[in-house]
């Protein structure tokens, strides 16, 4: 994917790429029992969204579209 992206944005591929992912870790025993409460009341986003590619500037402000991808 990282090397699909990069030809999008014009890119080097050897550029440094560091993927990362964030995950929840608790040590709160209850919290399957507090999620179902809270979920109780979510009410999910209806918006269309797009999802897009671009460029950013250096405090990650979207200042180009390179590619936007719509359902």
């Amino acid at each position: 994917m990282h090397n699909t992206i990069a030809i999008v944005l014009e890119l080097s591929s050897k550029k440094i790429f560091d993927p990362h992912m964030t995950l929840i870790n608790t040590l709160n025993q209850n919290y399957k029992q507090e999620v179902a409460q809270l979920s109780r009341f979510y009410i999910p986003i209806t918006d269309l969204f797009v999802l897009a590619l671009g460029i950013s500037d250096d405090i990650g402000q979207f200042i180009e579209i390179k590619l936007t991808l719509r359902d």
